[in-house]
């Protein structure tokens, strides 16, 4: 087997394997420790599908050598890569997520007083219960 086809080549290299059993080559393919891109030909869906729920990479192009976009998530996995860059998908290293879960009382003998809510500009007389400004 060429060197080529057990390596993570960067560059305009498309190495061509030719296969006979669907199966065999994406049980060969997805053995590498390496997930960046794939890119597959055909002219039937069963097998787009087999090969979108098959290949195990971060893209995979099918019938045309595009890949990438900015506006589309983009990275591997495996060894090629951890996260990815681009699309909503690529903000996401980036933030952090709180979930915050604060019940005020509003019945009576609660924080509220009145058994009402406060409106939506946030507590009565402008100052929070217990009276000091936040």
């Amino acid at each position: 087997s060429a060197a080529i086809l057990s390596e993570e080549p960067f560059g305009p290299v498309a190495p061509i394997a030719p296969f006979d059993d669907l199966d065999a080559a994406l049980e060969v393919a997805n053995s590498l420790p390496f997930g960046l891109a794939a890119y597959a030909y055909t002219d039937s869906a069963a097998t787009a599908e087999k090969l979108i729920a098959g290949f195990e990479a971060g893209i995979l192009s099918i019938n045309h050598c595009g890949g990438s976009v900015p506006q589309a998530p983009s990275g591997g996995v495996k060894d090629s890569g951890y996260g990815r860059e681009g699309g909503p998908e690529g903000l996401e290293g980036f933030l952090v997520t709180k979930r915050v879960s604060h019940k005020l009382s509003w019945g009576p003998g609660g924080s509220g007083g009145t058994g009402s809510p406060p409106s939506r500009g946030g507590h009565r007389g402008g100052r929070p219960p217990g009276g000091s400004r936040a």
